[in-house]
Formats: structure tokens, C-alpha cells, sequence
């Protein structure tokens, strides 16, 4: 399935099953083509009714609180031979809204960040994975840290997330099992998300895998862009 192709099914299946817990899903229907998608934090696919679990800080009611995740993502592809390959990807996911804090009785907006890059060539004076996660970004760059100390280090490797990818990292992430096992349990669901793991994540592993085995020709990159320790 092409690449707008599997965004546009994706777009209409949450819609029709998972549609009370998610807004924007349009932007997973227009202006995409088959090399490249961007779906930015103007319109970012954003998931409601979330569950962020019990070991909160600052201490808040979450049945007092308004929280979502904004999903944002951009992708890029180029053909390599008689392959398509990974040029770059981007994932921003804040997790954001205005909360009850239960110990001062008050609201107050709350926001959290995280993001996955892939990109090759970094030209960063720290080690730079090719596919890395990252704490922070824009949406809490400037944002009163209290007693948090913030740093640009460390950059976790991980292996790369389109926006299919993603939806179901979030789905399994901020909903129960017992929320979201019959969704994603769907045929059309698993299929789509299989599809984006044969082309995003096995190349990553692929490429890992190399450093034990000669056997493997066709990398993306080579094993230490991805994990430091494989020299």
C-alpha cells in the first residue's frame, strides 16, 4: 500500500472505531503523497480521554484534569537502488492541558515533551544516534523548571516512528488494555501497523543486526550511528 494510501486508511479507521478519542484525523487524509507527509503543530493530530497512569507529579485528579496528547510528524523518503529508504522523520508528542491540582485546590496548565528524530550527518559535539529519543522541545523550551534540572543530554536510540507507528504507541500507551484490546486487535489495524514496522523498523534492526552478521547487505546505516557501544 503506497504511502497516502496507508495514512488515508488509518485516517478513516480511527474515525469509524476510535473516533470519541481522537480530533484532526483529516490531516491524515489530505496533502500527503507517496514520498513524504507533514503534519505540523498548527493542525496536530491530537488524542483525548487519555490515562497517564498514577505516579503523577505534581499531584493531580485526573478526573478534575483536561489532558490530551498532540501528535506531530514529517517524513521524508528517497529511493536507493530499486528500494525506498529513510531519509528523515520527526515525531513530536506533547502531552499538555489544564489540571486540578489536588494539594493547593487550584488549576494550572501542565505540559510535558518528548520527540524522535531520524536524521543522518548530525554534525552535534555530542554522540547523535541516527534514530534517537529525546526529552523536551519546543512546547516546554521555555517553560519554569522549579527544582527539574533540564539538559540537552542524553539521546536514547530508538528505532524509528512514522505517524501509524505512533498512533498505536499512544494508543497502547495512554489507554488501558482494556480500552483499546478490541481496536487494536482489528485485521485492517494490525495490518496497517505491520506494514510500517516491515518499513521502518526492520531496516533500523536490519542495520543493528549487521555489526553481528555479514549476511545482511542491504543497511541503511552502520551499527555505531545507531548504538554508541558498537564500535
Amino acid at each position: 500500500m503506497s504511502l497516502a494510501s496507508s495514512l488515508k486508511a488509518m485516517g478513516i479507521l480511527l474515525d469509524k472505531k476510535w473516533g470519541k478519542n481522537v480530533l484532526n484525523t483529516y490531516v491524515l487524509k489530505n496533502n500527503i503523497d507517496n514520498l513524504s507527509y507533514s503534519i505540523n503543530q498548527s493542525k496536530p493530530l491530537i488524542f483525548k480521554n487519555i490515562n497517564v497512569g498514577k505516579h503523577i507529579r505534581p499531584n493531580i485528579d485526573l478526573n478534575k484534569s483536561d489532558l490530551q496528547v498532540k501528535l506531530c510528524s514529517y517524513l521524508h523518503l528517497e529511493k536507493v537502488s530499486k528500494r525506498y529508504s529513510l531519509k528523515s522523520l520527526g515525531l513530536i508528542v506533547d502531552i499538555e492541558g489544564k489540571c486540578y491540582l489536588k494539594e493547593q485546590d487550584d488549576e494550572k496548565d501542565l505540559m510535558f515533551s518528548f520527540h524522535i528524530d531520524y536524521e543522518g550527518n548530525s554534525k552535534s559535539e555530542f554522540y547523535h544516534p541516527i534514530s534517537h529519543l529525546q526529552i523536551g522541545g519546543n512546547a516546554i523550551k521555555d517553560v519554569d523548571t522549579g527544582s527539574l534540572l533540564k539538559i540537552e543530554q542524553p539521546r536514547f536510540s530508538h528505532y524509528p516512528i512514522d505517524i501509524i507507528l505512533a498512533i498505536d504507541f499512544i494508543i497502547h500507551n495512554f489507554y488501558t488494555t482494556e480500552q483499546h484490546i478490541q481496536f487494536t486487535s482489528l485485521p485492517a489495524y494490525r495490518n496497517l501497523v505491520k506494514e510500517s514496522a516491515t518499513k521502518y523498523i526492520k531496516p533500523y534492526l536490519d542495520s543493528i543486526y549487521s555489526y553481528w552478521s555479514k549476511e545482511i547487505e542491504d543497511i541503511d546505516f552502520k551499527p555505531q550511528e545507531a548504538i554508541c557501544s558498537l564500535q
